[in-house]
């Protein structure tokens, strides 16, 4: 994340703060990653994991999730802070084969959000379906899916006093997209 010797502005602090989860699920796996720096001045990432078990320790989906901010009104995000997405999973062939796919995987995105009561607006995205087979000299060929989101959108957070508690429940809304596309039910659930 940004470096500790950076005077950060307070709505930008207060949104790094958010991003560090109260709570990491049992099969995820968060760490920091390098964020851009050539989009805006401030920037954060996290990388995600979910995993089988410890005994299995297959990926069934992973991604990241990053955080932009600028002081100034971006006008195409309706806003100061964005945040971008990217999810990947591996599906057989005859779910990459369904046209389907891309509404179901545009709908985890808005559910993801709702589920936790994440305010937002300007969601975009995409949703890109990678078929491929490999093959040899010796084996038959091999064919594999892999189905990949990638989604921004802006938080709805005016208050400096709001942000926090206001971004915690998109990084949720986050986690819950991971595990939605992993096949598993989203944990997080604002009621």
């Amino acid at each position: 994340m940004t470096s500790p010797h950076v005077e950060l502005p307070a709505a930008f602090h207060a949104a790094l703060r958010a991003l560090r989860p109260d709570v990491i699920p049992r099969h995820l796996t968060l760490e920091e990653i390098r964020a851009p720096r050539s989009l805006t001045p401030y920037s954060a990432a996290l990388a995600g994991e979910i995993t089988q078990s410890r005994n299995e320790p297959g990926i069934l989906a992973d991604g990241s999730l990053t955080l932009l901010y600028t002081e100034e009104f971006q006008k195409d995000w309706g806003g100061h802070f964005r945040f971008a997405v990217i999810v990947r999973t591996t599906i057989d062939e005859v779910m990459g084969q369904d046209p389907l796919i891309y509404e179901v995987t545009r709908a985890w995105v808005r559910d993801s959000l709702s589920s936790t009561n994440a305010q937002y607006s300007h969601l975009r995205g995409t949703v890109t379906v990678l078929n491929q087979e490999s093959f040899d000299e010796t084996t038959n060929s091999e064919a594999t899916s892999t189905l990949e989101l990638r989604a921004s959108w802006t938080p709805d957070a005016l208050d400096p006093d709001a942000i926090y508690l206001e971004f915690k429940r998109h990084l949720e809304s986050w986690m819950n997209l991971l595990f939605t596309t992993a096949g598993s039910p989203m944990l997080f659930v604002q009621r």
